[in-house]
This record gives C-alpha cells, structure tokens and sequence, in this order.
C-alpha cells in the first residue's frame, strides 16, 4: 500500500484531511472530579465510580484526546456499565517524569476489581500500552501510537522537539518490554511517513493486532470520529473482537501489520 501525506482539503477516497478533521479536536480533555494532581500528572474522573468497568484514557501532547470524545466510551449503548479516569501527563514526557507508582496509587481506589481499558491518541496511544505493565489491563487500545521517543532508539524522529528536549531523565526507552502476554493490544496506525519507524517496531503476537490506515496520516481517530465510527471501533475493541471490517466496510483501505491475530 503506498504512502501519501495530504495537506489540505479532502482525500481521492472523501475522508476530510487532518486539518480539517483536528481544527477543534486540541481541546483539553479532563474529567468532572480530580482524583489526583501536581506538577506532574493529573487524573480526572468521569461516570458511575461503581460502574464494574474503567477506561483508563490517556491524554496527548495537548492535553486532548485526538478527537476522542467521552460520549463515544463511558455510557454509551455500546459500552455501557464503564466510567473513565482521564490520565495527563503534564510535563508531555511521554510517562517518564514520574515513577509509574504514583499513577498506579493514584487511581488504585478507582481501579480495583474492575475491568481495566486504556485507551489514547499519539503520546496518550503510547501511555495506554504503557501502563499496560503496571496494571492489570484487560485490553490496551493505542491510535497512532509512538514505540519510543528516545533519539538513541528513534534517531528519525525529529516531531515534538521541545517536550523532548525537556525530557531529562528516561525511566523508560522504549515500550519494548512493555507488552504482556495477557493483555490483548489493539495499535491503530496512519500512513504518516515518520510513524513507520514506530508501528514498525512494535512485537508481534496472538494478543496483538496492529493496523495500518491508508490516507489518515497520523490522526486515525479523527478520521474515524468524521465517519461516524469512531465510537463503534473503540466498542469493538474492548469487546475483543476486531474493528478491521467495520474500518473496511466504512471504506477505509486497511492493512494488517505483522501476523497477529487478537
């Protein structure tokens, strides 16, 4: 499948670009109540705190959720009996200013005995598989996702300059060893030229299904969120059944990355 980055306007296929689809997405995700806060991080909560389920959803770059929106997860007819817990990184460090324990404590009074989705959209796709190995995650669900952001493991990637200069301490280099066999992972990738070095690098296995999106660049989740699905495939996935048909049937060129088959 060919590589193509649109600018403008709307693609051969009728998906609107990303800049049209993202013009009022970069808006700051957070929940009703604050579970916890400093410098650091922030956790906010939305929904029925006895629902039985809990997305745990990690916001991006702009403290936003890439067009994510809650209605399409906590309480909806297709995902109901779930609240939500909105994670933020606030130094956008991609998880490496703080100790994972302090978020694990942090909503552990939120979490327990529940069933665990984490979900998120670019630094907050990659926050989801990485919290994947502190806690007892059911499905982690990642759009565009990076796999590091370490220039010693990603020496092509030259996006998001100024957080990681200010990234000075890695706790972690990469999400390597960040995948667990019981956990099953759902990656959601665009055809965007610079993500390559990323989805390329992520393992495969029967847990694992990494998909690749034609003609959404790095912003799958507001191309979805455009055509109406958006909410379908983040259902689907924490189901545990695959969204590749309905992405197919909503006509989007899809492609299966590697041999897994979650």
């Amino acid at each position: 499948m060919s590589v193509k980055v649109v600018k403008g306007g709307t693609h051969h296929n009728g998906h609107a670009s990303a800049k049209t689809l993202l013009r009022k997405d970069a808006v700051e995700v957070r929940g009703a109540d604050v579970v916890f806060e400093n410098d650091k991080l922030r956790v906010t909560t939305m929904g029925d705190p006895d629902a039985p389920g809990v997305f745990v959803c990690f916001t991006g770059t702009q403290l936003a959720m890439g067009g994510i929106e809650a209605e399409e997860f906590v309480g909806s007819t297709r995902s109901p009996g779930f609240s939500a817990l909105f994670v933020s990184d606030l130094a956008r460090s991609w998880y490496n200013a703080f100790p994972p324990e302090m978020l694990v404590d942090a909503i552990a009074g939120r979490t327990e005995g529940k069933r665990i989705v984490t979900l998120g959209n670019s630094m907050g796709g990659y926050g989801a598989i990485w919290a994947s190995k502190y806690l007892p995650v059911e499905t982690a669900i990642a759009f565009a996702p990076q796999f590091s952001m370490n220039p010693k493991v990603v020496p092509g990637e030259k996006r998001w300059g100024k957080f990681r200069r200010g990234i000075k301490q890695w706790r972690h280099q990469s999400l390597a060893d960040h995948f667990r066999d019981e956990v099953r992972y759902v990656t959601i990738n665009g055809d965007e030229p610079l993500d390559r070095q990323h989805w390329s690098a992520f393992p495969q296995g029967t847990n694992m299904e990494h998909l690749l999106v034609a003609d959404t660049q790095h912003f799958p989740a507001a191309h979805f969120k455009k055509a109406g699905v958006l909410g379908e495939v983040i259902a689907l996935c924490a189901e545990g059944t695959s969204p590749e048909p309905l992405i197919r049937k909503t006509g989007f060129d899809v492609t299966r990355i590697g041999g897994g088959n979650a």
